[in-house]
């Protein structure tokens, strides 16, 4: 085997996966990308770097903050085009549902209204994001060569694993995901390999003025890319001292790190120096997490692994979209497989001492670094996705194949690189057609399925509803209703119009809702006859009254004005602007888990409202069940309020949390109470300070310190 031959069949064949990324993802639709792109924009046409205003208001939004190197390099791809060119933008939509996982599913994926205009041959805005998604393609292939070349200089002799790591890193589908997005993490995990080869050369081939001066332009230039490389500038420290170590040579240490220090300030410490000038802070950390927002409570690292680390193995192997798309499970299930493999034959090399190096000990310290940094920044902001520990990604492939190959004989190395590399391509082709594509793609039928009603309902909008189809007639609180609309869409212009799903109760409450586009906005995407089917999730929340009759209300509206549509039967009689699609039976949320934790102190297992309504003056009975109570004394207080606007309270009560099977809370509402509808507010704090603990429901994840149950209706008698 020719390895640099092997490795340019890599890089092509990663360059092709990602232009074919490039061109199946719709503009804006990774995570940030539309932030990232406003940020060059601003400097292709202003030619100036971006000052972030606390609330973010900009088009670059947070991205502004970030320090200026791939968007000064991007800019300059862009700068000949016309700047109003470059200002034309798609619609965001309103319904999308980002940050919602599923699989196989097309319900509102897509951030933004996408239209033909962003078809090939491109122009304007689509062209200049297709450009700089090419430039993030190069910075990818350009890390792959790295890697390769990083492999080499650890095991020298060992080209196997060289070819190895640059295969699992080519055909990662989330990094070829990242690559051909508008976004400065590929620029930074580019820098990052490139610096960890510079390190690795020093400690094999020594240390000379020359090398540390490369090593400090690097750091430099990683630095004026992305926060979380600084922990280079301490490996790079570490590396140096103990090249010096071995002769005892410590002032010619002390000398180049003063030499690699003034070298890496000479390149960033004036981005740096400006963020402090501008907003008090070198990191500018303060203003980010007060744009995107933080958690109202650090998380210790357990807490935050617990809750996150799921999420942040599944985006690391593939999570497409604004974290919104997943791959079937037989896709997670192969590439934890695959980890298992890696990490069982990294515990053999290290027993058999094969293949050992102090060259070696950089990778796993740089991997324990960033995933130290990653916890550290993620406990306090939530923002825990794969593509944030890219910087190890080189380093842990590496590790992954040396550890892979020392399982497999030496004479079937080659064959087992093989097999390997060609199922990561296999998989890494067929994910954009499998599960990126279809996500943005409204379906089509030729005609309602047979065992649907047919409507044949005519709203003034144009738009025909053929049939329409309820997933079961019984739902408990917590679960998900899925319904399907199939819809004629009139010739000529799609509509933007809405349709409402709401799931009332008998006290005439909606107590869960999906709003969404007519084929989430995209029908322009694909202009095909036929009948659109729309299939919606419909999320219960825990809490709602039940058991109780829910009616199934749904609807049109123009989502500009808020106005309903009416429609019409096929005789032409007015049927209203809501109308009812079916009725399900809501049962007993008493056998539901809730499993909200609060704190590690106590779990709440579940709950149940008395009633969905109650004459203003009456009393509202509220029946918890708990779990893990603290034991002695009763040092906890639980409390419930009746909100109103401006969270003023109608009805409170509170009471000691004891180990009673149920906890009764008794809320009296105020006579006063205007006849409206309202949520119930819950929580518990200690009596020493009255602070309420943190709340975290069944998947770990922070709500904050209070649980919204119903809502309920105030009836005036």
């Amino acid at each position: 085997m020719r390895p640099r031959l092997f490795l340019r069949f890599i890089v092509l064949v990663f360059v092709g996966l990602g232009v074919f990324y490039s061109v199946t993802t719709p503009i804006f639709e990774t995570p940030d990308e539309v932030w990232h792109y406003a940020n060059v924009r601003e400097l292709a046409v202003r030619h100036t770097l971006p000052v972030v205003d606390p609330e973010g208001k900009q088009p670059y939004r947070n991205e502004g903050l970030q320090p200026p190197l791939y968007y000064v390099i991007g800019s300059v791809l862009i700068g000949w085009m016309n700047a109003s060119d470059l200002a034309t933008m798609p619609a965001p939509n309103p319904y999308a549902r980002i940050g919602d996982p599923q699989v196989s599913s097309n319900d509102n994926r897509n951030a933004f209204l996408h239209t033909p205009d962003e078809s090939f041959p491109y122009h304007g805005t689509a062209l200049a994001v297709h450009l700089l998604r090419w430039y993030s393609i190069l910075l990818g292939a350009t890390t792959i060569v790295l890697t390769f070349l990083l492999a080499r200089e650890i095991f020298p002799d060992q080209q196997f694993i060289a070819l190895g790591a640059a295969t699992f890193v080519a055909f990662l589908p989330q990094f070829l995901f990242i690559s051909s997005a508008v976004s400065n993490d590929n620029l930074a995990t580019l820098l990052t390999v490139a610096t960890l080869w510079q390190l690795a050369r020093m400690m094999r081939r020594g240390t000379t003025n020359t090398r540390v001066a490369i090593l400090g332009l690097l750091i430099g230039a990683a630095l004026l890319t992305k926060l979380n490389t600084i922990a280079l500038a301490g490996l790079a420290s570490i590396v140096t001292v103990y090249a010096a170590s071995e002769k005892r040579e410590w002032r010619t240490a002390i000398a180049r790190l003063v030499m690699l220090a003034a070298i890496v300030a000479a390149v960033a410490a004036w981005w740096y120096i400006r963020n402090w000038l501008l907003y008090g802070d070198l990191t500018t950390f303060s203003r980010l997490a007060g744009i995107v927002g933080e958690r109202t409570s650090p998380l210790s690292f357990w807490r935050w692994f617990s809750a996150e680390s799921e999420g942040l193995r599944l985006s690391f192997w593939g999570v497409f979209g604004w974290f919104n798309i997943l791959a079937s499970p037989q896709f997670y299930l192969f590439f934890d497989a695959l980890a298992l493999v890696g990490l069982i034959g990294i515990g053999v090399a290290l027993v058999t001492r094969r293949d050992l190096s102090l060259r070696l000990a950089i990778l796993p310290l740089w991997c324990v670094l960033i995933f130290v940094a990653l916890w550290e920044y993620a406990s306090i902001i939530i923002t825990s996705q794969g593509r944030l520990l890219f910087p190890a990604l080189p380093a842990w492939a590496i590790l992954w194949s040396w550890g892979v190959l020392t399982l497999v004989p030496t004479r079937f190395k080659s064959w087992a690189l093989a097999a390997i590399g060609s199922a990561l391509a296999i998989i890494a082709a067929l994910t954009p057609v499998l599960f990126i594509a279809p996500a943005y793609m409204p379906t089509v039928v030729a005609g309602t399925p047979q065992n649907v009603a047919p409507l044949n309902w005519r709203f003034d909008n144009g738009i025909e509803w053929a049939g329409a189809a309820v997933e079961r007639q019984a739902i408990r609180p917590g679960e998900v209703l899925k319904v399907t609309i199939y819809e004629r869409i009139p010739a000529g212009e799609p509509p933007r119009d809405a349709i409402f799903i709401h799931l009332v109760n008998s006290a005439d409450v909606i107590v869960a809702q999906r709003d969404s586009l007519v084929a989430s906005g995209n029908l322009d995407a694909r202009q095909a006859p036929g009948i659109v089917a729309d299939t919606f999730d419909v999320s219960v929340p825990l809490g709602v009254p039940a058991p109780d009759e829910w009616r199934v209300q749904v609807g049109m509206y123009d989502p500009v004005g808020g106005a309903r549509y009416n429609a019409h039967d096929s005789a032409r009689q007015s049927l209203g602007n809501s109308l009812t699609l079916a009725t399900v039976s809501a049962q007993s949320s008493a056998t539901v888990d809730w499993n909200y934790d609060f704190d590690g102190h106590v779990t709440l297992v579940n709950g149940e409202l008395s009633r969905g309504a109650i004459p203003r003056g009456g009393r509202l009975s509220l029946d918890l069940h708990w779990r893990n109570l603290p034991a002695g004394p009763a040092d906890y207080h639980v409390f419930a309020h009746v909100l109103g606007t401006d969270d003023h309270i109608w009805a409170a009560a509170d009471t000691p949390l004891d180990t009673t099977p149920a906890t009764r809370l008794d809320l009296d509402l105020d006579p006063q109470t205007p006849p409206e509808v309202y949520p119930i507010e819950l929580g518990v704090y200690p009596l020493a300070d009255g602070s309420r603990l943190s709340i975290f429901d069944a998947r770990g994840q922070g709500i904050g310190d209070r649980l919204f149950l119903g809502p309920i209706r105030v009836t005036p008698q």
